[in-house]
């Protein structure tokens, strides 16, 4: 009984002697900053930030809420001078040791073992470019600069390809109301054939009041071009070039129908070359060799044979109008 009587006053009096012994942690951790501060910062601080490479750090405003961590933000040309970083953070470390190098090892113990991390500036969330602990400068440059530049290059193709969304998408919106030269879809048919005697490239001959037969040249070739109209609402565009008999098809008559495909393809892309054979081509009927979609506009060239002539044939049209006519 007096056995356990002493071992429990004996540990008392070690929790006594612990109370009174033991010191503030936050007030010790205040004094090693107000040392750090009064002695080796402001000196550091100075010598470093002369460095190109330099852009701020946490020195001038260092305080226990940091920790009693160093952080040290390189500007980004730190990416592109490895060895001059390198140069750059091992002399930070040496004249930080410098400074504490006298230091009593159980006084400011936190002191001698603080961390120093050098970051890109504006980059913390890829890590220490390279980092200083337990007296050894460690080194992670490539990973890090690997990180950034994958991260920008992403973003940069992001922002790419979203304006050219955005710019493929506006372009959509204006071209899928144009039929031809300035003549949009909906017009009447005299306003397109006010729109038409304004074309450089469109002739108009009357011959009645309501029946005017325009041509459409494209370099050395003719052609018809017309409207189509629904309530007098222009849905479609036919441009028809001149008949051609079964031995020219392959020399005059390939020509035709080649200058309209490379007119069609300087404004909306090349598309790959299907001349047909005259074979194929069925009296009264038109193949279809090219088409461009942009919105709702369709644009088709092909080949008809009328009366066993060949005509190089091109439609603009409003689709969702012309289906519905279509299914009339």
């Amino acid at each position: 009984m007096k056995n356990l009587m002493f071992f429990i006053f004996f540990l008392v009096l070690l929790g006594i002697a612990g109370v009174i012994f033991i010191p503030d942690l936050e007030i010790y951790k205040e004094h090693q900053v107000n040392w750090f501060n009064s002695t080796l910062a402001d000196d550091l601080e100075q010598s470093i930030s002369s460095s190109y490479l330099y852009e701020s750090s946490n020195l001038k405003h260092f305080t226990a809420k940091h920790d009693l961590r160093i952080t040290v933000d390189l500007k980004e040309a730190c990416l592109y001078n490895p060895q001059d970083s390198w140069d750059f953070c091992s002399r930070v470390a040496e004249e930080y040791l410098k400074g504490i190098d006298t230091l009593n090892i159980f006084k400011y113990y936190n002191l001698k073992t603080m961390d120093i991390g050098f970051y890109v500036s504006g980059r913390r969330e890829f890590g220490e470019i390279y980092y200083f602990h337990k007296g050894k400068l460690e080194n992670y440059y490539e990973n890090v600069k690997l990180e950034i530049f994958t991260n920008d290059n992403k973003k940069t193709r992001e922002l790419v390809e979203k304006r050219e969304a955005r710019t493929r998408k506006q372009y959509i919106k204006e071209q899928e109301k144009i039929a031809f030269g300035q003549a949009m879809f909906g017009d009447s048919r005299k306003q397109v054939w006010d729109k038409f005697a304004k074309h450089p490239a469109i002739s108009g001959k009357r011959w009645s009041e309501n029946n005017i037969n325009f041509k459409l040249q494209i370099e050395n070739q003719i052609y018809k071009i017309m409207g189509l109209y629904h309530n007098d609402e222009l849905y479609l565009v036919n441009i028809a070039g001149n008949g051609y008999w079964e031995n020219q098809y392959s020399d005059d008559f390939k020509k035709n129908w080649q200058a309209l495909v490379d007119f069609f393809e300087k404004e909306y892309g090349a598309l790959s070359s299907n001349f047909l054979e005259s074979n194929v081509l069925k009296e009264g009927m038109i193949e279809w060799t090219h088409t461009w979609k942009i919105g709702k506009k369709v644009i088709n060239v092909g080949i008809s044979k009328v009366n066993s002539k060949y005509h190089a044939v091109a439609w603009i049209a409003d689709k969702p109008v012309l289906d519905k006519i279509n299914q009339q």
